[in-house]
Parts: structure tokens; sequence; C-alpha cells
């Protein structure tokens, strides 16, 4: 029933996490509550887990039954990754999709000429700044992403595939006006 319902849900895939997320990457995942409540289906939630990777490992702080009361106003997870405001942008001549990846702080740049989106049309992986959100094309030789956590704007060279230069633009970077 599981492989039925992960058939219907997942399908082919998903466009996206195939493009920018590599097949051996292993993460982990942590499960807040927000509200009081009782818990119930993590038998289910696991079966599912190991449908999709039958190396999952789940470790149980709580069992079936469990009466759960509204969390702390200071919680064990804070959640600090930013929004992304402008995630994705194609170069003027078409050729190349960028794509920030915020959560590892990378723009991965895909050639579209070599078909759409995928693992296999992606050409670079190119470390930024912390938290990126933003990405801007200048022209096809140049990429601006903005870094929202490290308070930056990180210029790329998208022939060398690196980070040129470093803009610090943070309130400790302003100038002060005396206003």
């Amino acid at each position: 029933m599981i492989a039925r319902a992960l058939a219907e849900d997942v399908g082919s895939g998903d466009v996206t996490t195939d493009a920018i997320v590599p097949a051996d990457l292993r993460g982990s995942a942590d499960v807040v509550v927000r509200e009081a409540g009782v818990i119930c289906g993590l038998d289910q939630a696991f079966a599912v887990l190991l449908e999709l990777d039958p190396e999952a490992r789940m470790e149980r702080l709580a069992e079936d039954g469990d009466l759960i009361s509204r969390p702390a106003t200071n919680p064990d997870f804070v959640h600090f990754e930013s929004g992304q405001v402008h995630p994705a942008t194609i170069t003027p001549s078409g050729d190349r999709l960028l794509v920030v990846n915020t959560p590892d702080n990378r723009l991965s740049v895909f050639d579209l000429t070599l078909g759409p989106p995928h693992r296999n049309t992606r050409i670079a992986e190119i470390p930024v700044g912390m938290e990126p959100v933003a990405v801007a094309a200048l022209d096809d030789s140049t990429a601006w992403v903005v870094n929202n956590l490290s308070d930056d704007v990180s210029i790329v060279n998208l022939n060398t595939m690196h980070v040129t230069k470093a803009l610090r633009v943070g309130p400790q970077y302003r100038r002060r006006t005396g206003k």
C-alpha cells in the first residue's frame, strides 16, 4: 500500500529536486510540534521512510499515544533558514539557468543547451555566502547572489565558476551619515 501511495504522490519524481539535489545526498529531519496533541502514526511514517531509503533511521523521542503539550516559548529547535526572494534566473542568452541552493550555500548552474534542468545538466555548484536568497544575471558571464545571513553579495564569474568578490552590505558596512 505504501509503494502505491508513493507512486501516486511522487510519480516520476520532482524536477527541481532531481535538478539541484545530488542523488547521494544524505539528510536529517526534525519533526517539531507546535500545538498540543497526541502522537500517532510513527510506525507508518517510518515505513514510508524505509520504502524511500532502506537505510533510513529514526530516533523516537515519543511513542504513539503519548500526550504532547504545547512547546515552551524557547524550543530546542529553531529554523533559521531565510525565505527565498528571487531563487532562479536565466542568463540573457538563455543558455544557463542559475538557482540558489539556500541550505547548502551554493549557486547551482545548469546548461540548458544540454536539455531541461536535471542533475545531468548541472555543470557547477559554486560556494557563495551564507543563506543565498536571490540571484541575478548581470550578463552571460556574471551573476550576483544576495546572501542574507552573511550580509553580502557574491559576484560570480560564470566562465571560471568561482566567486570573484564578496561585497559587504550589512549595517556595519554602511557609511554613517550622521542622521
